[in-house]
């Protein structure tokens, strides 16, 4: 029975920290169309992470062509059309994003990072003592731990692949972002944007994708 209770106060220590974790901070930037393209409406676009490494990058392109998809864009990794593996002349370059149908690319980038030590503080978790019955209360110390909290800002960039002009930018800054949620803040973004095609419609409250048309 007392290795079971620490076990169990282990775990809600550790749920503890989850929580903390999980209620760190995110502020989403509101995003700014150039002039020039506040009627464009882009068909298809190309996500690049930039400044990350090629791990980072594949994870982040890929969620967020999941993402982009699901809530706003026709999306494609630009690594799929560009593998990092080969070497591209600007004409190659331009050739391949053309007959891939890519008429914009997305700039995802690291644009500020830091880090500082968090310390969370031991506390006294209240547990029945009798778990069949409920009856009797019983305390547990949990002990203290530390934690590094990265702090970091992702800046987005939307670029017209004709003219390498700024189409759109906005960011996204908090403490310990997960990718999931970046790809998600993205997406709705994106979406609010407005500068894209509507991927989906609702008929009878049931999501189709819309049909394109290719003549």
């Amino acid at each position: 029975m007392y290795y079971r209770k620490v076990s169990i106060s282990k775990t809600l220590a550790i749920f503890a920290g989850i929580i903390t974790l999980c209620c760190e901070y995110i502020i989403a930037g509101a995003g700014f169309v150039d002039p020039d393209y506040k009627t464009f409406k882009a068909q298809r676009v190309a996500v690049y992470a930039d400044k990350v490494n090629l791990q980072t990058a594949q994870e982040i392109e890929n969620k967020c062509v999941w993402e982009l998809k699901e809530k706003a864009a026709d999306a494609v990794s630009l690594l799929t059309i560009l593998p990092p593996t080969r070497e591209f002349s600007k004409d190659d370059r331009d050739r391949l994003i053309r007959a891939a149908g890519i008429d914009t690319v997305l700039v995802i980038s690291l644009s500020e990072e830091s880090q500082e030590k968090v310390d969370v503080p031991g506390r006294a978790v209240g547990m029945p003592s009798n778990f069949s019955t409920g009856r009797g209360f019983e305390y547990f110390a949990t002990g203290g731990y530390e934690y590094t909290s990265y702090n970091r800002a992702f800046s987005f960039k939307l670029v017209d692949p004709t003219n390498m002009k700024t189409i759109w930018i906005s960011e996204i800054r908090g403490h310990d972002i997960p990718i999931s949620t970046l790809c998600s803040q993205l997406a709705d973004q994106v979406k609010d944007s407005d500068l894209f095609q509507p991927q989906w419609t609702s008929v009878l409250g049931i999501r189709r994708p819309i049909k394109k048309n290719t003549q």
